[in-house]
């Protein structure tokens, strides 16, 4: 056991000497071994619960004779954008320790109009603005193929404090009601990536990136209000702010903000005018809390200058 124990501890010795070694006199606190790059990158991650909402809503409207005039659009979310700042320290020849620190932001937005009669119309408008300034750290190994190309794959660790803002206004004429939330959580993702560096003008190169990335938000909560506006023949009166606590959630096909029970009297069923006339049954027999994968597969282009 002894000699056992002396032999690996003498065999670890040896190869971080001869990595110690493949440094030569640089010093641990050498510029040459930092390098420093931006890049933005595109994910490809539908919000599929989402998406799939929008799809039961364009199938209602093209179909249903309820909906006479329909006007506007419901768009899709397949992916998000991402800008990103990254510091590469050499800890020896070919591997890094890497932090990074970046912003993530996507939108969706649905913006529909039904003009039944001359006198009556009703329309949903709708944003849901996911953004989070993340951070995180991780390790990465650089190939050398030419004074010009070099390749290297690396992973990190990403924390994820996200903000997830919902706007929902529904008017049905001559009133409105208009909800507003910023729901939030803090999640942990995994970053895998490969990447090449070609050289562009002395210390500054050009770095595409292939990656994927596993991050869920399994909990997105936050307080949410809600504002009446009901216009009468003799004026306009604003009711509330009612307050109540709220959460990403899914029901019957509705996908977005749902309210948490014991909240007191908040017209969450306006929040589903658009899903009422679709073939998927009653939405509060099914109301429930949901999660949002931002999984997926991304590209990136930056650029990185070494010391």
């Amino acid at each position: 056991m002894a000699r056992s124990a002396f032999v690996v501890c003498l065999t670890f010795l040896l190869a971080f000497n001869n990595l110690l070694a493949q440094q030569g006199d640089e010093s641990w606190l050498s510029l040459s071994r930092l390098s420093l790059s931006a890049s933005g990158s595109y994910h490809y991650a539908p919000w599929k619960k989402y998406n799939e909402s929008l799809l039961l809503v364009q199938e209602a409207i093209r179909y249903n004779p309820a909906y006479r005039n329909p006007s506007g659009s419901l768009d899709q979310i397949n992916g998000d954008l991402t800008y990103q700042l990254e510091a590469s320290y050499r800890v020896f020849s070919s591997f890094s320790v890497t932090i990074v620190a970046g912003w993530l932001h996507t939108e969706g937005v649905m913006d529909f109009h039904n003009v039944s009669t001359s006198s009556y119309s009703q329309s949903y408008f709708q944003t849901m603005w996911l953004s989070s300034f993340h951070f995180g750290a991780g390790l990465a190994y650089a190939y050398t193929l030419d004074d010009d190309l070099s390749l290297s794959a690396g992973a990190s660790i990403i924390r994820y404090p996200a903000n997830l803002d919902f706007q929902a206004n529904f008017q049905s004429t001559p009133d409105a009601y208009l909800f507003s939330a910023n729901l939030k959580e803090s999640a942990l993702g995994v970053h895998a990536h490969i990447e090449a560096h070609f050289s562009a003008f002395g210390r500054l190169s050009i770095v595409p990136r292939i990656e994927y990335r596993w991050l869920t938000l399994k909990n997105l909560r936050g307080r949410g209000s809600e504002t009446d506006v009901y216009a009468y023949s003799y004026g306009t009166s604003i009711g509330g702010p009612g307050t109540f606590e709220a959460q990403l959630g899914e029901a019957a096909g509705y996908f977005g903000l749902i309210i948490s029970p014991g909240n007191g009297f908040i017209n969450s069923h306006l929040l589903h005018q658009l899903w009422y006339l679709t073939p998927v049954g009653r939405w509060w027999e099914t109301e429930q809390p949901t999660s949002l994968d931002l999984s997926g597969a991304g590209i990136s282009l930056g650029v990185s200058y070494e010391f």
